[in-house]
This record gives C-alpha cells, structure tokens and sequence, in this order.
C-alpha cells in the first residue's frame, strides 16, 4: 500500500519517513500554509530524498509546484491538471482528469475528517485518502474503500510541520500489520 505522510519541513523528519517505510512524502510550497518551505530548503530535502522515498511537491495551485515538476516523483495540485505525474487532490470527485492518482481531501490540511463518498470506491485504484487520519481510524478508511494508497499529516504531528516519530511509527506499523493479515487471508 501506498502511503505518504505529508508536510515535511526538515530532514530529520523526513530521514525518519525513511527509515520507517513510508512510500512518499510531501513538501508544502502553498505559502499560506503552516508547513511552507522556501525553495532552498525544499531542493536540499528533495536532494536528500533522490532515489530513498518518492518526493511530492504539494500546493494548491499549478503555478506553485510547476518549477519542480522536474525534480520531484509527483506534483500535488486541487486544481485540475492533466498531467502523468500529478496528483490532482480535490474535496468533489471529478473522475475526468487524466492524472497519475487522485487525492480525495476534505481537510486541506486542516485535519478534519469528513464521511467519503461511497462512489470512490469505483476508483479505488487511483485513489488515495486524505484528511483528518491517525492511527486510530486508517483502518477503517482502508477496509472500507481499499484505495491504492493514504495521506497522512497533522495525524503524526507535535505541531504543524514537526512529525512526532513515535506516532509516525504507529502509523505505519498498523497499516503494514493490516496488509500482512490482508494479504495472509487471501
């Protein structure tokens, strides 16, 4: 399962995505957000990240991730871009967009769970989930809709931008314990 944590502002946190498994991870460059790098910082962490973990350039807006299109394994944009490697992340499903995955994402970054719609089931292996996950309800989220993959931030955080590893870990853990018991059934 795919599994990105979001929001990585420093390489201590992003060596510990790392070493605990995680698929991805994202780099904030909407300037309104509270996990926001500057350029520098971002092209050192993506620097760091070459060839160890896929590295998404996250924003809102085209316009914000376009210099890293390059750069990065992944853009993630909530605006419709027909593009192999974005990520198009929007809180309606608009199943038209010709695009690596699609990010349901009601939260936008503000941890807040909503119900999902049903209907993303039928994509399920385009999809991945966002908003509002931890480690006590990604279960569920994955049994329920079986998307390709799940995107996690303020629910392994200290505070906006600093990961708690200990909940980073926890994380991970259940969600590879789950594909394990998963997989053994089958």
């Amino acid at each position: 399962m795919f599994v990105k944590v979001c929001g990585i502002t420093n390489d201590c946190d992003l060596l510990m995505a790392i070493k605990l498994g995680f698929s991805a991870v994202g780099f904030v460059r909407h300037r309104k957000s509270k996990r926001f790098i500057d350029e520098n910082k971002l092209k050192n962490l993506l620097s760091i990240a070459e060839g160890k973990i896929k590295r998404v350039v996250v924003g809102i807006s085209f316009d914000e991730v376009a210099p890293y299109i390059t750069l990065a394994d992944y853009v993630q944009v909530y605006e419709p871009i027909n593009h192999k490697k974005v990520i198009y992340a929007s809180d309606n499903f608009e199943f038209n967009v010709d695009c690596a995955y699609f990010l349901y994402d009601t939260s936008k970054g503000s941890g807040k769970t909503s119900e999902i719609p049903l209907k993303l089931r039928d994509i399920s292996k385009k999809l991945i989930i966002a908003g509002g996950l931890n480690e006590e309800n990604v279960i569920d989220v994955i049994s329920d809709f079986s998307p390709f993959g799940v995107d996690v931030s303020s629910g392994v955080e200290l505070e906006p931008g600093i990961k708690d590893h200990k909940k980073m870990e926890n994380f991970i853990k259940k969600i590879n314990k789950f594909c394990e018991e998963k997989n053994s059934e089958i």
